[in-house]
């Protein structure tokens, strides 16, 4: 199969037809076919759906088990994205080890976020930066956007500027689209990211259209924020929602599949009768069963929230809400650590989970960007507890609290 047609499967994000068609190019030693190969498993919500798949999973394994270095990158990501097992984050740290020692660039940057994030035990900015920047040197992709990323928020120490990145992303854009050079789509989405921040959301929208077009699932709901609802979120042109959502649904974007979840008031379901109030709310659990089966962690979160205040014709049951909180914390979102906590906290979460514990889901959901948390946290070590991340507090989130109180 030609570059060009999995590069168009890729698009319409047929990852298993695009996995099977690229690995044997992959293993020719195709340059090209190697990039495309990162691309394709760079995607966290990609890897739902190639593992999903019984048997690109056990060819998977079976080659990283094997030493093939790609498909043990490969078997990295997996572990590093879903989270299967216990031990996945050290599986996935031995793997990308040896994906870095092949020369896979790629590999540095999801283990420097490692770093970013405290998966180690303590964050390690400094770590971090040092990392992406290795792996900028030797022309990652994955390394470019996440740099570009940064700066066009000012996270890790970095300088906001998002104007700078919008002009040479587009920059790089216009030249590739000129020489016909693929690039990944993901770009599209981080100058629709930076033009929100330089507040031109018309230009914003639009990029996020050009985004959603060439296959980035991120942009589904991005664009439909846009276009379609109020600066709440609130749904008010439910045609235009729609018409994305489909759009969505055609390239295997998780949020498509959340479409009666996201546009449906409380109050439209409170006044709805007991047949469509039942109608309404098993659609929105089919929905977001299926959302978070593809990785989108919101599912997570709204089922625990759904499931903890009984919303939408959800029996409120604790033991549930706090499954579907767990395991979006498990893929690392920050949301659902915040319900854990919040679960704790309230005395309603099942089982006999401490104090610290709360206070360490606390933490975690600050790490992953939940910035209400930090107070929380800082009180709490004021108060003897989180002793073993002192250096952290003291370093990152202390400095914070006191400036604000100056």
């Amino acid at each position: 199969m030609k570059l060009d047609e999995i590069i168009e499967l890729m698009r319409k994000r047929e990852v298993v037809d695009a996995f099977n068609a690229l690995l044997p190019l992959v293993d020719d030693g195709n340059s090209d076919a190697q990039k495309l190969f990162m691309e394709l498993v760079r995607t966290s919500w990609n890897m739902f759906l190639l593992c999903d798949d019984e048997d690109c999973l056990r060819i998977i394994e079976a080659g990283a088990k094997s030493g093939d270095p790609w498909l043990g990158y490969a078997f990295a990501r997996y572990h590093d994205a879903v989270m299967p097992d216990s031990d996945s984050l050290q599986i996935a740290t031995d793997y990308y080890d040896a994906a870095m020692k092949f020369g896979i660039s790629d590999a540095t940057v999801f283990e420097a976020m490692s770093w970013r994030d405290g998966e180690y035990g303590l964050i390690n900015t400094k770590r971090y930066v040092e990392m992406c920047q290795a792996a900028l040197n030797e022309g990652s992709h994955r390394a470019t956007m996440q740099v570009a990323l940064d700066r066009i928020y000012g996270n890790s120490g970095y300088d906001a500027n998002p104007q700078s990145i919008r002009d040479t992303l587009v920059n790089f854009v216009h030249q590739s689209d000129q020489t016909g050079e693929h690039y990944d789509p993901h770009y599209l989405c981080l100058i629709a990211q930076a033009c929100e921040e330089l507040g031109d959301l018309n230009e914003a929208a639009e990029w996020y259209d050009k985004a959603l077009d060439a296959g980035d699932p991120k942009a589904c709901y991005n664009l439909a924020l846009l276009r379609a609802c109020d600066e709440n979120g609130a749904v008010e042109d439910i045609d235009v929602f729609g018409a994305i959502m489909e759009r969505g649904r055609e390239i295997y974007a998780p949020t498509a599949n959340m479409e009666i979840t996201l546009a449906m008031p409380q109050e439209f379901f409170d006044e709805a009768d007991e047949e469509d109030q039942e109608k309404y709310s098993n659609a929105i659990l089919g929905e977001l069963e299926l959302a978070a089966q593809m990785g989108e962690p919101t599912a997570d979160y709204l089922l625990a929230i759904y499931y903890r205040d009984g919303m939408f014709g959800f029996e409120q049951d604790y033991d549930e809400a706090f499954k579907w909180a767990a395991r979006g914390a498990i893929i690392r979102d920050s949301s659902c650590f915040g319900v854990m906590a919040d679960m704790i906290r309230d005395g309603i979460a099942p089982g006999n989970y401490s104090e610290e514990f709360r206070y360490i889901c606390e933490l975690k959901a600050l790490r992953y960007g939940s910035n209400e948390y930090m107070v929380p946290v800082v009180e709490a070590y004021k108060r003897g507890h989180l002793t073993d991340y002192a250096a952290e507090i003291e370093q990152f989130y202390l400095p914070q609290i006191e400036e604000e109180d100056e």
